[in-house]
C-alpha cells in the first residue's frame, strides 16, 4: 500500500490518487509482488538477518523484475532510459526491505 500511494502521488499524478485508485494499485502491487517477491522472502528468513545489504540487493533484482512486468503491461517500451522505472524499483526495494527488516525477521542481528 505504500508503494501504491506513493506511486500514485509523485510518479502518476494527483488526477488517479483516489481511494479507487489506491485500491487499484494496491491490488496491482500486491498480485505482482506475492507472485515473485514472496518466494524470494521465504528463501531470505531461513537465515533472517535484519537490514542486511545482499538482501537489499536480491530485493532490487526482484523489484526490477516486478517494476519490469508492471511497466510493460502499462505500454512502457524503453524501461531504461525511464526514471520512472528506476525511482520505482529503488523505493519498492527499499520498502519491501524495510519492511521485511522491521516486521517480519524474527532475529536480531
Amino acid at each position: 500500500m505504500t508503494l501504491s500511494i506513493f506511486s500514485l502521488l509523485f510518479l502518476v499524478g494527483l488526477s488517479y490518487f483516489s481511494f479507487l485508485g489506491v485500491a487499484i494499485y494496491s491490488l496491482i502491487f500486491f498480485f505482482i509482488y506475492l507472485i515473485i517477491a514472496s518466494p524470494i522472502q521465504f528463501k531470505l528468513n531461513q537465515k533472517p538477518k535484519k537490514f542486511n545489504i545482499i538482501y537489499l540487493i536480491i530485493y532490487g533484482l526482484g523489484s526490477a523484475i516486478v517494476t519490469a512486468i508492471i511497466a510493460k503491461s502499462y505500454g512502457y517500451e524503453n524501461l531504461f532510459i525511464s526514471s520512472t522505472f528506476y525511482i520505482t524499483t529503488i523505493l519498492s526495494a527499499l520498502f519491501f526491505w524495510i519492511f521485511d527488516s522491521v516486521f517480519l525477521q524474527s532475529k536480531t542481528l
